[in-house]
């Protein structure tokens, strides 16, 4: 089984509604044999991104996809929260996704605490957009790992998912989160061209993605950013790794599976 737990649902400037990009999006998952995928949704309404609204009622209980909801935390109301509580509670929703990096706020902010006093209350995951964006490497300093792991101490029941590894600093992401035993990675974006060239290659990911699992056997888990980035690029990563096919068996499924409790 493969099961890409990190991608998006776009549409086109040509695409009149979300309804073509996700009919365009199941047209990519079975030409790259991918059973299920994670659909993480934008934390902006009404854009090209489809948010956690647009996404479950597209999806509409598709036993093919999960999702994962993005509550925006700095335009929020009770009634958005409480859309988020409803949706975990009756497992629409499957984990939550913050953004610091694309908004400016750190995951230290005390507007993200309602956010992990949920995921804990529901045993659900946090995802955190991490490393640098195109044309503007400033944005990373708002997502440096050392706050998600001052977070991951802080609720050591909740698990977190550090998305893009802090590209292109890939080592110092590796040293500073590498003995928390909550937090998780995805290899989302990993295998995009920007993000190999300016991490050091494609050995150096290889490499980063080895240690990673020596370290923590079960931590790392299959996505590939679609459709910002090139899911069978990141299907090659994985199949290209020199370890056991148990443990890349694990990396496409069951590690996503273990680290979200389905």
């Amino acid at each position: 089984m493969i099961i890409d737990s990190h991608l998006h649902l776009n549409k086109t400037n040509d695409e009149a509604d979300f309804s073509q990009a996700f009919a365009r999006l199941i047209e990519t998952l079975n030409t790259n044999h991918i059973d299920k995928a994670v659909i993480i949704a934008d934390d902006i309404k009404n854009g090209n991104c489809a948010d956690t609204w647009h996404t479950l009622s597209i999806t509409n209980n598709s036993a093919r996809f999960f999702v994962i909801g993005s509550p925006n935390i700095l335009d929020i109301g009770q009634s958005d929260w409480d859309f988020f509580k409803d949706n975990l509670a009756n497992k629409k929703i499957i984990g939550l996704k913050l953004f610091p990096g694309h908004e400016s706020f750190y995951p230290t902010d005390p507007r993200c605490t309602h956010v992990y006093e949920l995921a804990e209350k529901y045993n659900v995951p946090v995802v955190f957009h991490t490393g640098v964006n195109t044309g503007d490497t400033e944005c990373a300093k708002y997502n440096d790992p050392k706050y998600i792991v001052d977070i991951a101490n802080k609720y050591p029941n909740v698990s977190f998912v550090i998305a893009h590894y802090f590209w292109p600093k890939l080592d110092y992401c590796f040293e500073i989160t590498s003995g928390v035993p909550n937090i998780y990675y995805d290899t989302s974006a990993m295998a995009d061209q920007e993000v190999v060239d300016m991490s050091g290659g494609i050995d150096k990911i290889k490499d980063i993605i080895i240690k990673t699992l020596a370290v923590k056997p079960h931590s790392v888990m299959f996505g590939s950013d679609h459709d910002m980035c090139i899911q069978s690029d990141h299907i090659k990563l994985i199949e290209e790794l020199d370890i056991s096919e148990k443990t890349k068996n694990d990396i496409m499924s069951q590690n996503f599976l273990d680290c979200f409790g389905l």
